[in-house]
């Protein structure tokens, strides 16, 4: 009976394994999010503005107290993201990049 299903060479496997490794340790998410960063510091700059013109039109706080509380939770959210690929950046430096740094020298 013949199968419908081809099989794909150990060797194909092995060579996109590797050259799928090598791409996402090669890449850096701050460097590929950079348009969404700037769009969500720019985002939420313009929400820092608007409450800030509330707050001198109105000289009360009411809108703009829920303008800053979601201001801050977006602030909070991008701040996590950036620190997330600036520790990523870290691991992959020191796992790969590190290689025999710590040898001792008996020189």
């Amino acid at each position: 009976e013949k199968s419908e299903y081809q099989t794909i060479p150990l060797e194909k496997i092995e060579d996109f394994g590797n050259k799928y490794w090598v791409s996402v340790l090669s890449s850096s998410s701050l460097l590929t999010n950079t348009d969404y960063t700037t769009g969500q510091i720019l985002d939420l700059s313009n929400k820092l503005e608007e409450a800030e013109v509330t707050i001198k039109r109105t000289g009360r706080g009411n809108n703009s107290a829920t303008n800053l509380t979601q201001a801050a939770r977006d602030s909070s959210i991008t701040t996590i993201e950036i620190i997330h690929g600036l520790m990523t950046q870290i691991i992959k430096e020191r796992l790969f990049n590190q290689v025999g740094a710590n040898k001792i020298d008996y020189d």
